[in-house]
């Protein structure tokens, strides 16, 4: 099956494709991407649809003149067909999307066979499409290992985009663990041969110390500053006067969302309202049913995420810290909350914790134990009258740090420096 939509003239066009096989015959179409003019860039991701970092680096590639075809693993059981423009471009925006079923947050076993055969198809995928592109931007192992290979044997230019180092942020348990040592080095020597590396904070710098990158450069994975009230996809809350805990992301025993539920669905004057996807979704979709002030909107566009979070008090930024790759996180949700000025809750030992510290914007749960979180919950409740001020500091240090906008110049720098 293939579907095509196309958006209104002189705005984006997005095509695309669901594969039911990698050998679809898409030639008569994807021909148009070698007439147009500028850097050509197939972007590889191993989730479809795309999070919202890859949203926003086509986004910036395709408005400052880079044509773009986006390959990325759709890892559901049905083929979602896209019917919302999901960037905002004035260019040419082409998309393939390879189902191949897998489990989000399945661990490495039960996802290992899919991702193999994920693999195959794509480096059939880019063997047969190489002469349509100049650059492979790789996001995670997932795709750089088999862009490496395509890279190194067609003379490509290879852009290996880590979100998640790749051995950290899987279980390597029993006899797996012997792999644990395999799957580095190979992840290693991908990194040592690609043209650049880019990570998503200073602290992965050291979760790669092994490797040496020929360039490095560190973009956040942060929103561009927007004006919420002027978007489109607007989520409407119709409670007033009660406290809201927003969070939209990966649903996953990693990321104690349901714990948080629970605390909440427990309190009166608070609310949770969640979207998102993975193993605990239906969980907290239960949960939505069973107490008045949960909430579940399923799986949101970005521009209705920012819009869920404007309208929300606290954003919660949880990770499990007995994963050694969330100690080096730089979640998405930090980011977001210093944009739109929202106090923060994290759990020490994770991602940016250090700031929420440093700069006093929330409040630090000294353990993912369901306790501990409640106890960092109604302390920033408690702080209701320092919000304001959290807001102003937080704004700053977005402005400061952690804009888009300087996040697009160190993209533009490393594109120009592997010219």
């Amino acid at each position: 099956m293939i579907a095509f939509i196309e958006f209104g003239s002189g705005s984006l066009k997005m095509i695309i494709f669901y594969l039911e096989s990698c050998v679809v015959n898409v030639d008569n179409i994807s021909h148009n991407l070698v007439k147009l003019p500028g850097k050509r860039i197939m972007y590889c991701d191993c989730n479809y649809p795309l999070d919202s970092r890859p949203q926003k680096e086509i986004k910036t590639l395709i408005e400052h003149g880079f044509d773009v075809f986006c390959v990325a693993w759709g890892r559901t059981k049905t083929a979602p067909i896209e019917t919302k423009k999901p960037l905002d471009a004035h260019r040419n925006y082409i998309g393939a999307f390879i189902h191949e079923e897998s489990v989000y947050g399945g661990g490495f076993l039960k996802n290992i066979f899919p991702l193999l055969k994920f693999q195959i198809r794509l480096y059939r995928f880019l063997k047969k499409r190489r002469d349509q592109y100049d650059v492979i931007h790789a996001c995670n192992f997932q795709t750089a290992y088999v862009g490496e290979k395509i890279a190194r044997r067609y003379g490509k230019k290879l852009v290996y985009d880590i979100f998640d180092y790749y051995v950290d942020s899987h279980t390597f348990r029993g006899p797996l663990k012997l792999l644990r040592g395999i799957v580095e080095s190979i992840d290693i020597c991908v990194i040592n041969s690609a043209d650049a590396v880019i990570i998503c904070s200073e602290k992965r710098r050291e979760q790669i110390r092994k490797a040496s990158p020929k360039l490095l450069e560190i973009i956040y994975n942060t929103p561009p500053k927007v004006e919420i009230n002027c978007c489109k996809d607007q989520i409407q809350l119709d409670t007033q006067g009660l406290i809201r805990v927003g969070y939209v992301g990966l649903l996953n025993a990693e990321r104690p969302i349901v714990k948080l539920a629970e605390i909440i669905s427990e309190i009166d004057g608070i609310e949770l309202h969640c979207a998102g996807y993975g193993l605990d979704a239906q969980t907290i979709a239960s949960l939505s049913v069973n107490f008045p002030n949960i909430f579940f909107y399923g799986q949101l566009s970005y521009e209705q995420t920012l819009s869920l979070e404007s309208k929300c008090d606290i954003l919660p930024a949880l990770y499990d810290p007995e994963i050694p790759n969330h100690y080096y996180a730089a979640p998405n949700k930090f980011c977001e909350a210093l944009m739109l000025g929202k106090p923060l809750i994290m759990i020490r030992n994770t991602g940016m914790d250090e700031y929420v510290s440093m700069y006093d914007i929330g409040e630090i749960a000294q353990s993912a134990n369901k306790q501990d979180i409640k106890v960092a919950l109604l302390k920033l409740i408690d702080r209701k009258e320092e919000w304001a001020t959290m807001s102003v500091t937080m704004q700053r240090l977005y402005d400061r740090e952690f804009s888009w906008a300087e996040m697009e110049r160190r993209l533009f720098d490393v594109y120009d420096r592997i010219k």
